[in-house]
């Protein structure tokens, strides 16, 4: 064989594995998510468990623990590269996106599309047969959309998400001050909408309330969510709940609440309105324009020279 069947070889095994690593999710594990239910119910029966050492290289294979170091050494050197970030802020940013990944996973496969992508990139070159300036453009095109496509999806993950709790933070204020107005109580109330309703903001009032029935505290539960959630008014709404959480709730503020949120939806809507009026006036410039020139310009020599 030549060289170049033994490259495109090479490089669609590398592209092939991947892509197949990075689109298979691999099994998470339940016990994060039940601690919160189980811990308060271990301090009322007095069955806390001390914890163990665990064993991190216990259940993965040989190939995982002799290249499992280098791969994530090259991982967190492209996360430097492209996110610029610390771990804390990438773990900050999954969660704004409601992805239930680890920072040392994404980063993975961040690599993964990388080099995928490279592979790709170096194949497609080949293929055509073209100088190796255009085997170079191609690898480095594919991987710089490789290396970007994680990130600019978390940021649309990010965007998406902050639009939906935008859309239901006026309806959640409305439903909290109708419970309090019937005499139920914050925790009541949180418990009553998270049952009845679904969506962002009501996932995120779920976990804090499962904080609270467990023994944690109020402020620290809200101020949690204050701390990472991605969009300004539910932060508003969390340290509203917070503050007036003893108090009995406060109807009335999460009125007024409820109506800022409204009165900024609707800005938004008319926002966007004005940006899509304009996308669709643009095409109709583009095309009509160059008519309209025309027709003006087809009397110019009849005007100027009388013919």
């Amino acid at each position: 064989m030549s060289a170049q069947v033994v490259a495109i070889a090479l490089f669609a095994a590398v592209a092939a594995w991947c892509l197949a690593r990075a689109a298979v999710r691999q099994p998470q594990s339940l016990a994060a998510r039940v601690q919160p239910y189980t811990a308060g119910h271990r301090r009322a029966f007095n069955t806390v468990r001390a914890d163990r050492p665990r064993d991190s290289s216990a259940g993965r294979s040989g190939v995982a623990l002799v290249f499992g170091p280098l791969v994530r050494q090259l991982a967190d050197g492209l996360a430097a590269i492209i996110d610029a970030s610390s771990s804390t802020s990438a773990e900050l940013r999954l969660r704004q996106a409601g992805l239930d990944l680890t920072v040392e996973q994404y980063r993975t496969r961040q690599l993964a599309y990388t080099a995928g992508s490279v592979g790709a990139g170096a194949i497609l070159g080949v293929l055509l047969g073209r100088s190796a300036g255009i085997v170079l453009l191609l690898t480095v095109a594919g991987g710089m959309w490789g290396a970007t496509r994680w990130r600019g999806r978390l940021d649309r993950l990010i965007a998406k998400r902050r639009d939906r709790m935008r859309a239901e933070l006026y309806t959640v204020c409305q439903l909290l001050a109708i419970y309090l107005r019937t005499g139920d109580t914050p925790a009541g109330a949180v418990d009553r909408l998270v049952h009845r309703t679904r969506g962002e903001v009501s996932a995120e009032l779920a976990g804090a309330a499962a904080e609270i029935r467990t023994g944690a505290p109020v402020a620290n539960a809200f101020a949690r969510l204050v701390a990472t959630t991605p969009e300004p008014g539910a932060a508003r709404l969390y340290r509203l709940l917070a503050s007036t959480w003893t108090a009995g709730g406060d109807d009335q503020a999460l009125f007024a609440l409820a109506e800022d949120m409204r009165a900024a939806r609707r800005e938004d809507l008319a926002r966007q309105m004005a940006k899509r009026e304009t996308a669709m006036a643009l095409p109709l410039v583009m095309v009509i324009g160059p008519i309209l020139i025309l027709f003006v310009a087809a009397a110019i020599p009849h005007i100027v020279f009388g013919r």
